[in-house]
C-alpha cells in the first residue's frame, strides 16, 4: 500500500453541504497542488450532472481555477 495515496469516504444524509466541501478541496489541489483526482458517483448520471452542474461553473466563476482546467472534449 503507498502511503501517498489517501481514500476518504462520506455517508451522511443529503443536503448537508458534501458537494461544497469536495468543490472546496478540489478548487484547493487544483489551484495549490495540483494532481490527479478520482471522484466516484453512484451512476454516471449521477456524475456528469455533478460535473455540469456543480463543478464546471465553479471552476468557470474563479479564476485561479479557470486556465488551469481544460475544457471538455466533444466525443
Amino acid at each position: 500500500c503507498d502511503n501517498k495515496i489517501q481514500r476518504i469516504t462520506i455517508m451522511t444524509s443529503a443536503q448537508v453541504g458534501k458537494i461544497r466541501m469536495l468543490n472546496n478541496a478540489i478548487g484547493y489541489y487544483i489551484h495549490q497542488s495540483p494532481k490527479s483526482i478520482i471522484i466516484m458517483h453512484p451512476t454516471l448520471k449521477d456524475a456528469k450532472d455533478w460535473s455540469t452542474f456543480k463543478l464546471a461553473p465553479m471552476v468557470a466563476s474563479t479564476p485561479v481555477l479557470k486556465d488551469k482546467v481544460a475544457k471538455p472534449r466533444a466525443r
